[in-house]
């Protein structure tokens, strides 16, 4: 890497005591905030800056896409937290829910901000997600019909398909052992969307994009 100028090295140790602490990167705005900049140009040329010298990569349209090239592996690469038991009232990617972190080629799945669950059970053996494997996910809190996402129910997360339907929210598992899960469409109770399926990790098969 490239030597950095003295206010460069302040914004990437910054960026990376906060991803140490909330599991994910700062925004553009809140790095200004930090060092007391009006403007967030000059952060964002900070950032180009440190980009270019190979510290950190950005993503296109991502609020929160700053990846540290120091902590993701080779060139090429982006780490992906694991995410494990989720923790009431904690944001979903802080440290305290992250299991651990998975390194994958940075060309196989989409940007955005993504999370990896590992799948426990068989329900979505019909939709080839296996007991065992790892999905990724790209963080959002709303679904489109038919998409495979990540729900929270009671602080538990489940992977189902997503099926809007009149009133209600219908998470429809891919295993007829199992039941549909109905949810009141309009106040949403009890059911909250983290994201939705965009890759699957298995073991003898390697990383692979979902459509």
């Amino acid at each position: 890497m490239q030597r950095l100028t003295r206010r460069q090295t302040e914004i990437l140790d910054f960026i990376r005591e906060y991803i140490d602490e909330e599991g994910y990167s700062p925004t553009v705005r809140e790095i200004a905030e930090r060092f007391g900049l009006r403007s967030t140009n000059a952060v964002v040329d900070h950032l180009r800056a440190l980009e270019r010298k190979g510290a950190i990569r950005r993503e296109d349209r991502a609020a929160r896409g700053i990846h540290l090239r120091e902590a993701g592996g080779a060139e090429g690469t982006r780490r992906i937290p694991l995410v494990g038991q989720i923790a009431a009232g904690l944001p979903l990617l802080a440290e305290e829910n992250i299991d651990d972190w998975l390194t994958v080629d940075e060309n196989l799945l989409p940007g955005g901000t993504l999370f990896a669950l590992r799948v426990r059970g068989d329900s979505m053996v019909d939709a080839n997600i296996l007991d065992g494997d790892i999905v990724f996910l790209r963080e959002q809190r709303e679904a489109e019909r038919g998409q495979v996402v990540a729900a929270l129910i009671d602080d538990e997360a489940t992977l189902k398909t997503y099926v809007p339907q009149g009133g209600s929210v219908i998470l429809l598992p891919a295993n007829p052992a199992y039941d549909p899960l109905v949810f009141d469409r309009d106040n949403g109770e009890g059911l909250s969307i983290l994201g939705v399926a965009v890759g699957l990790l298995r073991s003898s098969i390697g990383p692979v994009p979902l459509p």
